[in-house]
């Protein structure tokens, strides 16, 4: 497999405002002290391998607390270092490329949202201590998993360079093309596929189903048709008042090079891009369970305040009605970063994939040696 090669680059520091600032930039600042994503370049690829990723020294930084922080290693049985690490993590990362998956049933694959990154999304730190929990707990949970990050840039504050310019469809179809090259290249074609999507990465996995089921090319319909669940995180179904932040930060010149507004359009309650989306996915849903194929969907919610914003994503647009929710208790970034499998959001979160897995294991039973969960 050809591999792609990405300048990673440290994190921006949350260096504090000198002198006075307005009402409405520190608002602004205490948004972007959430941010939780390198800024991306504009460099581009669609399949990422973990050898491209160069790793940081742990940061000292402390984000967030648990009564579950320990000094958590990496299992035994997993390679270290990480396959991913600090950088702009652009395009799809085979966790575990290293790895021997062709046994694997099902390929669980995680999307990040709005001025995330496919690490530092998923990753829990506190002083010195770092968890990024699709690796180190999902992956140890789960042996018989394929797990994939996918990353984009949605990062539309950032200060040191131009924003992409990609819409949401654009990402999608960069996703689903990502994932069809590196099925086809590893004959796992017809490998169920889980999603676990946080925030905007919602919906662009539900736009990416959307292309999937209308794509004339076969390679790419095989993603929704393989498609048996989706796991999402904070995502503005209805769409948010975020998007009133994001635009206000956008407009401060002073802090804002350039942003990406198309971004930021979509998240607004009123967007038509986001109406046609929502149109399409419950469309899809519809058929799959006429059809006796249906997805599983579950909504997980945050139930803490961003200090200084309110509810990102409130519980109301999180939600689905006719499918399951939950809540996660942390703010809207806190609500992705899990410190152990006893932390109560992973096992939420976790609980949710394992019966999905479960039932996929029950039509299509596998060797007692490849266990459904471990531990």
């Amino acid at each position: 497999m050809r591999r792609l090669l990405g300048r990673g680059k440290k994190h921006r520091g949350h260096d504090e405002v000198e002198g006075s600032a307005s009402r409405d930039q520190q608002r602004v600042q205490a948004f972007s002290k959430q941010s939780d994503g390198p800024s991306p370049n504009n460099e581009r690829s669609l399949i990422t391998t973990p050898s491209n990723i160069a790793t940081q020294p742990a940061s000292n930084h402390a984000e967030g607390t648990s009564e579950f922080s320990h000094e958590l290693q990496p299992p035994a049985n997993l390679s270290s270092p990480l396959p991913i690490g600090d950088g702009i993590n652009i395009g799809l990362i085979d966790l575990c490329e290293l790895e021997d998956t062709s046994s694997a049933i099902v390929d669980i694959v995680f999307v990040h949202g709005l001025t995330g990154n496919a690490y530092t999304t998923w990753l829990y730190k506190n002083g010195m201590t770092r968890v990024y929990w699709p690796y180190e707990l999902l992956r140890k949970d789960y042996p018989n998993a394929r797990i994939l990050a996918f990353g984009y840039d949605a990062d539309i504050t950032q200060i040191l360079g131009p924003a992409s310019s990609n819409r949401v469809g654009n990402h999608a179809e960069n996703m689903l093309g990502a994932l069809s090259q590196l099925r086809s290249k590893t004959d796992t074609e017809t490998r169920k596929i889980i999603f676990v999507a946080h925030s905007l990465g919602g919906l662009v996995t539900e736009c990416a189903l959307n292309l999937s089921k209308a794509s004339p090319e076969a390679d790419i319909q095989l993603i929704e048709e393989h498609t048996v669940a989706v796991a999402f995180l904070g995502t503005p179904h209805h769409g948010s008042d975020y998007a009133a932040w994001v635009t206000l930060a956008s407009s401060l010149t002073n802090w804002i090079k350039r942003s990406n507004k198309d971004i930021v359009d979509v998240l607004k309650p009123a967007s038509e891009v986001l109406a046609t989306i929502q149109k399409g996915f419950q469309g899809l849903l519809s058929r799959r369970v006429e059809a006796g194929n249906k997805i599983s969907v579950t909504c997980f919610f945050e139930e803490l305040p961003v200090t200084g914003l309110g509810d990102i994503v409130p519980k109301h647009s999180a939600i689905l009605p006719q499918y399951p929710s939950y809540g996660i208790r942390a703010n809207h970034m806190d609500m992705t970063k899990f410190d152990s499998p006893r932390n109560p959001g992973y096992k939420t979160v976790e609980g949710e994939i394992f019966k999905w897995v479960k039932l996929l294991r029950s039509r299509n039973p596998q060797p007692s040696t490849n266990d459904l969960r471990t531990g």
